[in-house]
């Protein structure tokens, strides 16, 4: 009988196998003593497996002893399954003449004719399928099933495991590397051998592995997993890892046995840190540089096991020329936990951490391996609770701490102590006390310092102790009701009253040298007595701080400080000060306006305390008979008037009105003189393997950024300004040390000086009352002028100067304008016509008719003596040129248009000039003046000039 026709399916559902929109088939089958059928089979859209397509087709023969099938299935214009072969009913075998896969756009596999399997006992047997492709090599051999014996082979050559990730998504995302596998799986499934070698090179895996390399061998026997395995980044070794895991090896419910014994040890080679910041990517920026070497052990029931951690790591300390190394072992014994950790400056001891606690990170291993709940990874006390543990320090050196905290005080001397903490990572209870041996403060050295804490019911019973030389001191000692708790907000804290102790025979003055560069010679002491009182959150303090007959130098300033008297009072939340003293200079200076009366400077002032921290404030500084601000040689400063500041901290408002007394001040050249720094450019970052890399400091906002500084200062017609300036800047610092001009005068009228966000500004024009001004060799008598500062650059005012100079029949004139960087020079002369002659007379002070030729000669000599003053400083600008005849010849540009030229010829004839001088000057583009003075000769000339 034979029976044929057609069938539609408006859908086909095959969980986990296949599913399609649609199938036709159209079919044929023959039913006598044997059955047989064909089978045409079209499918749409659909889903193999996972793995999308478009279209389908296939041929089905089904005879009396097997069913020949030939499979093509497309995705696009891919050919993603071409499957042909046979499948004979009676034992199961399945032979396939073709077998290519192309599951995804990029990878394509294909076996070669033969390639065979039987499927039998919940697995295959008989295997010989090897699939090449172009991500790799997979190989399946022999028996591998769930029930039986079993003598299989699984062999992964150069595959690549990003193929993976493109077959599973969804499990997969992100894997990749390069990977050989051998594994061997023989004896019956319910209790196997396997044996197996791995050689996996740049495994990464999404953001949580990257660069890893893992080669060595796995034995499963038994209920055991024996692994031996060395781990390397980037190609450096990592670590080794070996021992044993426990697990289930009956094929049919394979995994790992929570109730079986590990015994498993990690071992972090020594090496870099940096390699932790290359395998992970989510430590790297926070990985230091250094060196470690670690070992970790797993033991005991795999579902809560007892671990040790235990290593070394050595750490670049900024500042510390031996490096900081820390020696670790913690052990985790069911609930228990025990710590030592031992930190050494190079080899010797300096503290430790010891003690033990209990533990909760059993929670891990059992949501990790047991499906518990998730634990909160956030709660310290998971990792180590009931803490008793014993910090001790053992001379650790002072400056060491001082160094890696950045500090720029000179710290000297060593800490011996400890503490015992108590208690929860959250609120731990402290008890102990730390004793500084032989310490320096700056250049001050102390007798000794102490510090205790004694936990009391309400906080911590506190005592600070500081015994100064020569019998001066500084104790504070009492109760603070404090107690932390890292779970509530700092103002939730306070447990009691604050009842503190503060006196002592006083703080000598010379310690601010230790804080302020350039302080020295400090004499008396700041004597503090009084008490604290209130809450931790609002302070009461009852506290007065005086000095009395004071004395300090400041070379910062050139000043000494004489009869400093200063009363600082705090009481009901209000502090008071009231302050004196007597600058002078640190030597005396002759014609900076002497007074009848020294000069002072006082100050008084109050300010409110909310919460222990400024509020509202008032003072004023008083500036009186002189008072000297600065004593230095670049620039001295006497001035008298008010300043006062009001408002809340730190949105204070400074203002005032000051008058100079006298003054001088002196800006150089080199100020402006454009030159390129040594250091290299701060696009460039450069790291040095040997050496720490300091981290860019972060400069956040600053309290300064608050206050708002307006002060009226009035000139009074007495501040003498001496600046240099350079009119031909573009031959660099050269051209700013041979063509300059100086100007010394005498200053008049008033400015505003302000400041807001950091940022000080001058506003107003000050009058040029009378000086001179000096160009190359030359004087001039300044006649009228001004200086106007804008709000911009307090270095950068307009200039608007003029200057006139008489030489014998002639008078040359002057006029400066822009900025003191980029000044703009014109000179003139009803008199003299031209700039080459103006400029013999900068140089010689006489017109050039009127030179005769030993003047002639001291100008080429001048000429010389600046090119001669150029070449000392370095710079090469202009030229050196000696001819075979011995004539010597050096020229220099003197501005951007003037070009001058000494010659010196010892061998001239009677008619040639042995000495002369020439300038030229470009009047407009391509149009030359020139003009030579000899001691023979003079010429001049003007020409017009054609560069090709």
């Amino acid at each position: 009988t034979t029976l044929s026709g057609t069938t539609h399916a408006n859908a086909v559902h095959y969980p986990n196998v296949l599913l399609s929109d649609y199938a036709d088939a159209t079919w044929t089958a023959q039913i006598g003593r044997t059955v047989s059928a064909t089978a045409s089979v079209d499918l749409g859209e659909h889903d193999l497996l996972g793995f999308p397509g478009d279209v389908g087709h296939a041929e089905v023969v089904v005879g009396a002893e097997k069913v020949d099938f030939d499979v093509a299935l497309s995705s696009g214009e891919r050919d993603a399954w071409r499957i042909e072969g046979d499948y004979r009913l009676a034992d199961s075998t399945m032979t396939f003449e073709t077998l290519a896969l192309a599951p995804t756009p990029r990878a394509t596999w294909n076996a070669a004719p033969g390639a065979h399997l039987r499927i039998a006992d919940g697995g295959i047997r008989d295997a010989a399928i090897a699939l090449e492709g172009n991500l790799g090599r997979i190989e399946v051999t022999g028996d591998l099933t769930q029930q039986g014996v079993m003598d299989g082979r699984l062999q992964l050559s150069a595959f690549q495991a990003d193929s993976i990730a493109e077959l599973f998504p969804d499990q997969f995302s992100g894997l990749a590397g390069l990977v050989n596998l051998d594994v061997t799986v023989k004896g019956r499934a319910s209790a196997p051998l396997i044996d197996g070698t791995i050689d996996a090179r740049g495994l990464w895996w999404g953001e949580a592995v990257r660069w890893l390399d893992v080669a060595g061998t796995i034995h499963g026997e038994g209920d055991r997993l024996t692994v031996g395995l060395t781990t390397g980044v980037a190609g450096a070794p990592l670590a080794e890892i070996h021992g044993y895991l426990p697990v289930h090896l009956d094929l049919a419910k394979a995994g790992l046995d929570t109730d079986g014994d590990v015994a498993i040890d990690v071992d972090l080679l020594p090496g870099d840190l940096v390699r932790v910041g290359l395998l992970a990517p989510a430590a790297e920026g926070s990985v230091p540089q250094g060196r470690a070497s670690a070992s970790l052990s797993v033991r005991g029931r795999m579902g809560d096991p007892d671990i040790r951690l235990a290593g070394v790591t050595e750490l670049p300390i900024t500042g510390w020329r031996k490096l900081g190394r820390v020696e670790f072992d913690v052990t985790r014994t069911r609930d228990q936990a025990v710590v030592q950790v031992d930190a050494l400056d190079g080899l010797v001891p300096v503290g430790s951490i010891s003690g033990t606690g209990t533990t909760r990170i059993g929670e891990v291993f059992a949501w990790a391996l047991e499906s518990a709940a998730e634990p909160d990874f956030e709660d310290y006390g998971m990792y180590l609770d009931d803490l008793d543990m014993t910090v001790g320090l053992s001379g650790l050196p002072v400056e060491r701490l001082a160094s890696a905290a950045g500090s720029t005080v000179r710290l000297r001397g060593s800490l011996l102590g400890g503490f015992v903490v108590t208690g929860s990572p959250w609120a731990p209870v402290v008890e102990g006390g730390v004793q500084w041996l032989d310490p320096v403060v700056g250049h001050q050295k102390l007798e000794g310092a102490f510090v205790s804490l004694l936990p009391s019911e309400t906080g911590y019973a506190t005592d600070l102790e500081i015994a100064f030389a020569r019998g001066g001191g500084l104790r504070i000692a009492g109760d603070v009701g404090v107690k932390p708790d890292f779970r509530r907000p700092f103002e939730e804290w306070s447990e009691g009253d604050l009842d503190l102790e503060i006196g002592g025979a006083g703080v000598p003055l010379s310690i601010v040298g230790a804080f302020v560069p350039g302080v020295r010679g400090a004499k008396a002491r700041v004597i503090v007595q009084g008490t604290v009182k209130g809450t931790p959150l609002h302070p009461d303090p009852l506290i007065d701080a005086s000095i009395t007959d004071g004395y300090i130098e400041i070379d910062a300033l050139g000043l000494k400080l004489e009869n400093i008297d200063l009363a600082v009072t705090a009481e009901n939340r209000r502090v008071t000060l009231e302050a004196s003293l007597y600058p002078e200079p640190l030597q005396r200076i002759i014609g900076i306006g002497e007074t009848a009366e020294s000069s002072r400077i006082s100050a008084k002032g109050s300010m409110q305390l909310v919460g222990g921290m400024p509020d509202a404030v008032s003072g004023a500084i008083k500036l009186e008979n002189g008072a000297w601000v600065a004593a230095m040689p670049d620039g001295m400063l006497r001035m008298e008037g008010d300043i006062s500041a009001t408002g809340r901290w730190p949105a204070l408002e400074v203002g005032g009105d000051l008058a100079v007394h006298t003054g001088r001040l002196a800006l150089d050249a080199a100020s402006f003189a454009e030159a390129a720094p040594l250091t290299p450019d701060p696009r460039l970052s450069i790291a040095r393997g040997d050496l720490p890399v300091a981290e860019a400091a972060v400069v956040g906002p600053s309290i300064f950024d608050e206050i708002v500084v307006d002060i009226d200062l009035a000139l009074n017609r007495s501040l003498d300004l001496q600046w240099s300036m350079a009119f031909a800047e573009d031959f660099g610092s050269l051209g700013a040390a041979v063509s300059r001009l100086d100007l010394d005068a005498r200053l008049g009228g008033s400015i505003d000086l302000q400041i807001e966000r950091g940022t000080p500004t001058i506003v107003g024009e000050v009058e040029v009352v009378e000086g001179d001004l000096r160009i190359l060799r030359s004087a001039f008598d300044l006649q009228a002028g001004s200086i106007v500062f804008t709000g911009g650059d307090p270095f950068e005012p307009n200039l608007d100067l003029s200057a006139e100079m008489s030489v014998p029949g002639a008078t040359v004139d002057v006029a400066v304008s822009g900025t003191p960087s980029a000044p703009i020079v014109q000179f003139s002369s009803e008199d003299i016509q031209d700039e080459a002659a103006i400029l013999t007379v900068l140089i010689t002070g006489a017109p050039p008719e009127e030179l005769t030729s030993n003047q002639g000669e001291a100008a080429a000599e001048a000429v010389a003596g600046l090119l001669l003053n150029s070449v000392l400083a370095g710079t090469n600008l202009g030229n050196l040129s000696i001819a075979p005849d011995g004539s010597v010849t050096v020229g220099l540009p003197v501005s951007q248009r003037i070009y001058a030229e000494s010659l010196f010829k010892p061998g001239a004839t009677v008619d040639e000039n042995v000495i002369a001088l020439r300038v030229e000057w470009t009047m407009f583009p391509r149009l030359v003046l020139s003009a030579a003075l000899g001691d023979y000769e003079s010429t001049s000339d003007v020409y017009w000039q054609v560069k090709f």
